[in-house]
């Protein structure tokens, strides 16, 4: 699964994101990926599923962290 186009080089999570001892890392990731597909010209609608198929997770993982 490849939604960011070919030029995707990776992601950056932001300082402040990373060292937030308030968000757990699949938190971060979600708000990461959510970020990088949003910067198209559409806005993001990625699905629980797609983000669950993208972290290699069950959807309600995804929904808990939402």
């Amino acid at each position: 699964m490849n939604d960011y186009g070919d030029n995707f080089k990776g992601v950056r999570f932001p300082k402040n994101l990373w060292l937030d001892t308030n968000i757990s890392l699949i938190e971060k990731g979600i708000l990461v990926v959510v970020k990088t597909l949003d910067k198209r010209d559409e806005h993001c609608w990625a699905t629980n599923n797609y983000l669950a198929e993208f972290f290699q997770c069950n959807p309600r993982t995804i929904i808990r962290a939402i």
